[in-house]
């Protein structure tokens, strides 16, 4: 990919140009730090989850928020997706699975 995407405690995803290291854009949004990002498969999404209890998807080259996911009671530590299915991981013991659709 053309892209790297990293969260933190400062609440936002960056996206950074990998081959310059420079800063492409900010995503904020998360109202608690950022705990796992990933792009989708076809690279147009950004998938992200925080401590907000919230799993946040964003457009990966224009930087909006298309939706926010919310049904985690505590931090969401973990994602992975697979096509159009999102899992997610919460501190809350538990693990969900999510429809994202057709791109």
């Amino acid at each position: 990919g053309t892209f790297f995407a990293s969260g933190g405690g400062d609440k936002s995803v960056k996206i950074v140009r990998i081959s310059t290291g420079d800063l492409f854009m900010i995503l904020a949004g998360h109202t608690d730090a950022v705990n796992a990002v990933v792009y989708t498969p076809d690279g147009r999404r950004v998938v992200s989850a925080g401590s907000d209890k919230t799993i946040r998807i964003w457009d990966a080259l224009r930087g909006a928020e298309l939706f926010v996911l919310s049904g985690h009671a505590e931090n969401v530590r973990a994602l992975a997706v697979n096509g159009t299915t999102l899992i997610s991981a919460g501190h809350d013991k538990t693990v969900r699975v999510w429809d994202l659709g057709t791109p």
